[in-house]
């Protein structure tokens, strides 16, 4: 699962995960609220999180 808030890091880290077949991308986020919506729909095993998005707190968020 990837939280950022940038399309274009979104971007580069789902190319770099995808060269590995192992993993996969569950969900894309662009906020918090989003996130955590996903996160109880999906269950990911990972996460990459921004920690600084629009001004909110990645860490509270975790």
């Amino acid at each position: 699962m990837l939280i950022e808030d940038e399309a274009g890091m979104r971007l580069l880290l789902r190319k770099a995960i995808e060269k590995h077949p192992e993993f996969q991308v569950v969900a894309e986020c662009e906020d918090f609220t989003t996130a955590i919506l996903e996160f109880r729909k999906q269950k990911p095993e990972v996460i990459f999180l921004d920690i600084n998005i629009h001004g909110e707190n990645g860490i509270e968020c975790a």
